[in-house]
């Protein structure tokens, strides 16, 4: 038994490999009697003329023993020798009680049939225990391994086979290559990387070919090469009985992996050919970087995998392709390269060697001769190139170093001969061999793989990438998307969530199903959850470590309020769309109003548009000015809402109007539907619901009176374009000072008696029309420029707000530092000059502050609900919830606590001061902790 030692990324990793013994060994010339084998042996009959006397006869009866002939063909083994030969005492049969298979520079008598041959023997535990199966022939791909899926441990392999395990039943992710060529291969425990991880096996018989193949050439020309394989640049589906066929994948996109997967009779597969050589464009030359992304599909085949073949470039193509298969975990068998060189052996050796003690793997010759037509040496005997006898007798010589160099290079397994180089180099020449030729068949060929520079894949662990979350405002669902690379070697993988105010992930989904790069989960239920949420995917993978992807945000919008008046927040970290739910149905689809930005991206022009309103949900989109400024959305915003239904609100003398209008760049006016009082100028706020949604469009209002107001639409000046076509505008017009609103809700209205002009921010305090200071609290804050100075599209962002504290630590909001933000894009205005000043109207969302028209909110009360009454207090900042009923009297009832946000919070802690919602059965209840 073999045990390697490697080190595999920082892995210290014990690998026990090679099984059994191997057969004993015995010779004979001729088989002149007859024989049977009763043990384990490789029993050779090395004449290639007569191997059999006239009774002569070798029965196989133990089902280790292997028949070889050194020097007969496996085609002339079965058509002349094996009625000379018996399984168990029964005439053989090629693929029907044995198989005979390529040996060298001869062939191989196995006691088995091919195809109905079961080499491989799986076991769910180590050291061969637990369950066992049996059932995988040659060639199939199992990709759906039932009960032995993800669970196998060790495994036996027998003799004249290979197999390829895989953690993706596809084929990717982590794979490895056994082969049982001189014994029995016997794995008493997998390692970490496939230890219950295998999803995909393909066994292959496996031939014991020699070094020397031939590139190409056609059957002849094999025959003639003594070749015991051969390629032809493409993946055709050969099966000869004396040489092996490796297919190729020459260049990008042909032959497809597909084609190549389906070979039913080859077991290895060579990788592009020179796609470093940019003067030849048959080859399709292409950057290292174009290959290796179109690379991954190869191992679909379960093969055996060669590096692209270099023409020359070893240093500025393979080593940097290589490193990249290694950093993606491609599996790369051997090494492939090209070489005409009019050179010693000794140079073709030593361009061997560079690549092994480069690659550390097996190396591959697959196209070489003794110097090419581009090459232009000055030393052939004849000058015409000739295929001629002296020519042929120097290229001989030449081959006389060069062959027994690459036979007796240890790190070389095959090397291949190309003919097509001038006839001084060609070795088959009108239906038979060369000189040269003859010399290249003759010469006593190795067996190619002696497992000796096997490289034993290690894996390069990844973290998770390009998260992605896909939300459906229909469903409130949401989908998750990302990369792995990491596959199996992944032991946990979670989604996680960070919820809005909290400082803790956590972990909302394990994803099981591990086997694919692109991993997805479906999905997130994102009912009854409402505020910015960030997402990220955890990895705990096997070497230890746990790893982290980006992270992923969206907002979900969620309304508070009846079915008049609903409003609430929204985090904008993208222009990804949001969906709000409102709270409550409303029989149709209301006026909806954004409120003003914050400013915590100052060079970016932000604006919105309202996609959709329905009954139940409205969606907007963030959008930014695309001609000036920053495009992007990098530090988080927050905008507030408000819906309500077209139509007239009225508290004693104040009103407010619900409106909407067509308008275009043309200035049109607005009427009222109804006149506010003579001397009375209401604040108008405006939002649009536009169909033309690529690029942001401002509102430009002027002139307003107690009937209407003047409004045109604007792009940015950038453009150069006016709005033709009619767009959607919803208007709020509001008497200045207080509406009540009903459900705790109040709306005032006012015009600064400070101007905003020039580019930076504006400190306005929100006062009443006798200039007394109002205070505001959890406010959401609506405005518009109410003149129109400057003939210039402009946006208003919040830059921060201005509080004060009550004696109860409740902060209200006095004042914000609003700033106009002036479309850069029209340099034909100064709005910096304080002649540029326009009026600023607003309109403000708050929590109602009247003591007495409040108490539900402030002094919790006795609720009736159906048969049962409710009692809900604050003791100690902790909110409570009893039963007033006789049976249940003084009985604390379970329900939820939420902030006005929408945030569930932990209604068994006590919280800071603040206005906080109830909920418990279909009841809802709003309370103030002091």
């Amino acid at each position: 038994m073999k045990t390697k030692l490697i080190t595999v990324v920082g892995l210290l990793l014990v690998v026990i490999q090679q099984g059994v013994n191997a057969n004993t060994v015995q010779s004979v010339t001729q088989v002149s009697n007859a024989i049977a084998l009763y043990n384990a042996v490789d029993f050779h009959i090395t004449s290639g003329d007569t191997p059999f006397a006239t009774t002569g006869s070798v029965d196989i009866t133990h089902d280790d023993a292997v028949l070889i002939f050194d020097h007969v063909k496996p085609s002339v083994v079965k058509s002349t020798y094996l009625p000379n030969i018996y399984i168990n005492g029964a005439s053989a049969q090629h693929d029907v009680n044995c198989r005979v298979a390529i040996h060298i520079n001869g062939a191989a008598v196995y006691p088995h049939p091919n195809s109905t041959f079961e080499p491989l023997t799986v076991y769910t535990k180590k050291n061969y225990q637990g369950e066992s199966n049996s059932k995988y022939y040659i060639y199939t791909k199992y990709n759906s391994l039932g009960d032995f899926d993800n669970c196998i441990n060790s495994f036996k392999l027998k003799r004249g086979y290979m197999v390829t395990f895989a953690t993706s039943s596809s084929g990717l992710g982590y794979s490895r290559v056994w082969i049982a060529q001189d014994a029995d291969v016997e794995v008493p425990e997998l390692s970490l990387y496939l230890r219950d991880k295998i999803s995909f096996i393909r066994v292959f018989a496996w031939n014991n070919v020699s070094k020397r193949g031939s590139a190409s050439g056609g059957t002849g020309q094999y025959d003639a090469l003594n070749a015991t394989w051969f390629y032809d640049w493409s993946a055709g589906d050969y099966n000869y009985s004396d040489y092996e066929y490796v297919p190729m994948r020459h260049h990008i996109g042909w032959p497809s992996f597909e084609t190549i997967a389906n070979n039913r009779y080859s077991n290895t597969v060579l990788g592009n050919n020179e796609p470093d050589n940019t003067g030849d464009e048959r080859q399709n030359p292409a950057p290292y970087s174009q290959v290796i992304d179109a690379w991954e599909d190869i191992y679909k085949s379960g093969f055996r995998v060669g590096s692209p073949a270099m023409a020359s470039n070893v240093d500025g193509w393979l080593v940097p392709f290589m490193r990249l298969c290694e950093e993606r975990n491609y599996r790369i068998d051997f090494i492939a390269f090209h070489k005409y060189s009019y050179v010693s052996g000794s140079s073709y050796s030593s361009s061997v060697n560079n690549l092994y003690n480069k690659f550390h793997r097996p190396v591959w010759l697959t196209e070489y001769n003794y110097g090419a037509n581009w090459t232009k040496e000055t030393t052939w005997p004849d000058s015409n190139r000739g295929n001629t006898e002296a020519n042929q007798e120097h290229f001989k010589q030449g081959l006389q170093s060069i062959q027994p160099a690459l036979e007796g290079n240890s790190h070389l397994e095959r090397y291949s001969i190309y003919t097509w180089v001038q006839g001084c180099r060609s070795v088959y020449s009108g239906g038979k061999a060369t000189i040269g030729g003859e010399y290249y068949a003759s010469y006593d060929s190795k067996s190619a793989y002696t497992g000796n520079d096997e490289v034993i894949p290690g894996w390069h662990y990844w973290a998770p990438t390009d998260l992605t979350i896909s939300y459906s405002r229909v469903t409130q669902k949401a989908s998750f998307a990302w990369q792995c690379r990491n596959y199996e070697q992944t032991d946990s993988c979670f989604l996680e969530r960070l919820d809005p105010d909290a400082t803790e992930w956590k972990k909302i989904a394990r994803i099981t199903n591990l086997e694919n790069r692109s991993l997805t989960y479906e999905y997130d239920d994102m009912k009854g959850l409402s505020g910015y949420f960030t997402y990220r995917i955890h990895n705990y993978d096997n070497d230890g470590n746990q790893r982290f992807s980006g992270t992923a945000s969206f907002t979900i919008g969620a309304a508070e309020g009846n079915d008049v008046l609903q409003y609430g927040e929204s985090t904008i970290a993208s222009l990804d769309a949001i969906t709000t739910t409102f709270s409550t149905t409303y029989n149709e689809a209301p006026a909806v109003f954004m409120s003003i930005p914050t400013n915590a991206n100052a060079d970016c022009g932000l604006s919105h548009v309202i996609s959709s309103v329905s009954k139940d949900r409205f969606t907007f989109s963030p959008l930014t000015w695309q001609t000036v400024g920053d495009k992007t959305i990098s530090k988080n915003e927050t905008i507030g809402f408000m819906a309500l239904p077209y139509g007239e609100y009225e508290d004693g003398d104040r009103r407010l109007e619900v409106g909407t209008a067509k308008v275009t760049s043309e200035e049109c006016e607005i009427t009222f539907d109804k006149p506010f009082p003579d001397g009375e100028i209401p604040v108008v706020v405006t939002d649009l619901r536009p169909t033309i949604r690529n690029y942001p469009m401002m509102v430009i209002i002027s002139d307003v009176t107690n009937t209407g107001f003047k409004c045109r639409l604007i792009y940015e000046q950038g453009y150069g374009i006016a709005i033709a076509a009619n767009q959607t505008l919803n208007f709020m017009a509001c008497s200045k000072g207080e509406i009540y609103m009903g459900d705790g809700k109040v709306v005032n209205a006012g015009v600064s008696s400070t101007k905003l002009y020039g580019r930076s921010y504006q400190k306005v305090a929100f006062e009443d029309v006798e200039g007394n200071k109002l205070r505001f609290l959890n406010p959401i804050i609506f405005g518009n420029l109410q003149d129109n100075v400057i003939d210039c599209g402009s946006l208003l962002r919040r830059q921060s707000d201005i509080t004060e504290l009550d004696d109860d630590g409740l902060r209200y909001v006095t004042g914000s530092r609003i700033r106009r933000q002036i479309d850069a894009s029209n340099t034909d205005v100064d709005g910096n000059n304080n002649s540029t000043a326009e009026a600023f109207g607003w309109i403000v969302l708050s929590d109602d502050t009247d003591e007495e028209r409040t108490v539900d909110i402030r002094q919790p009360k006795v609720v009736a609900i159906g048969d049962e009454t409710w009692n809900v207090e604050v003791k100690g900042h902790v909110v409570h919830v009893y039963s007033t009923t006789l049976e249940k009297r003084a009985e604390e009832q379970p329900f939820k606590l939420y902030t006005v946000n929408g945030m569930l919070v932990d209604e068994k802690e006590a919280q800071e001061p603040g206005v906080y919602v109830v909920k418990f059965g279909n009841y809802r209840k709003k309370v103030l902790i002091r």
